[in-house]
C-alpha cells in the first residue's frame, strides 16, 4: 500500500473448491504476502475463479483473481498377478492379470496394453503376440531361457496413458539336468 498499511486480506473460492493451509506475512505493513492451498473438484476442463481481496488501513480494497482449469490426471496401472517378480524353469507358465484406475470422476480406463522386453531382444513364442490389448491376458508359457520384463499400462478416456506402467521381471532358468 503506497499510502499506509495493509489491514487484512482474504481469499474467496467458488462452490466446488475449498481452502486449505493459508500463509500471510506482513499484515500491518506496506506489503503483504499471502498464499493458500486450494482444492477444487469437478470435471476435466471445468474452470474456477479464485479471488484475493486486500483491504488497507483506509478501508480501500484491491482485488486480483486467477482462473483455474481442471486438468486430466493420467490413470494408474496395476499388475494383480503375479504379485511380484518370478523365477521359473523353462517350459513353465505365468498367469497375468491387471487393472487400471483413474482419479477423474467418470473417466474409466479405455485401453489396456501389455508389452514384453526380453534380455535377448526377442520375446519367445507365446509372447510374440505382445503387445496385448486386453486387461487379463491369462497364462503365458516361457519356453526360452532368459529374462523378460512384462509391463502393463492403461489409457483413460482422454487418451492419456499411465506414465509409469507397472512391470514384472520373469527370469526363466534352464532345466536342471541333474533332475531329469
Amino acid at each position: 500500500d503506497t499510502d499506509g498499511a495493509i489491514a487484512g486480506c482474504g481469499w474467496a473460492v467458488p462452490s466446488g473448491c475449498s481452502l486449505g493451509t493459508q500463509t500471510r506475512t506482513g499484515i500491518g505493513s506496506a506489503g503483504v504476502t499471502s498464499s493458500v492451498d486450494v482444492t477444487c473438484t469437478g470435471t476435466v476442463g471445468q474452470t474456477f475463479t479464485i479471488t484475493l481481496t486486500a483491504t488497507d488501513d483506509d478501508a480501500a480494497t484491491g482485488t486480483d483473481a486467477m482462473v483455474v482449469t481442471l486438468a486430466n490426471r493420467p490413470p494408474d496401472s496395476f499388475i494383480d498377478t503375479p504379485d511380484s517378480d518370478q523365477i521359473i524353469t523353462v517350459g513353465q507358465s505365468v498367469s497375468f492379470t491387471g487393472h487400471g484406475t483413474d482419479l477423474d470422476a467418470g473417466d474409466p480406463t479405455s485401453a489396456h496394453e501389455w508389452t514384453c522386453l526380453a534380455s535377448s531382444g526377442l520375446c519367445p513364442t507365446g509372447l510374440s503376440g505382445f503387445p496385448k490389448s486386453v486387461e487379463d491376458p491369462g497364462s503365458i508359457s516361457f519356453n526360452i531361457v532368459g529374462q523378460y520384463t512384462i509391463s502393463y499400462r492403461v489409457m483413460d478416456s482422454y487418451n492419456a496413458w499411465d506414465p509409469t506402467p507397472d512391470s514384472r521381471i520373469i527370469t526363466v532358468n534352464a532345466l536342471d539336468s541333474a533332475t531329469c
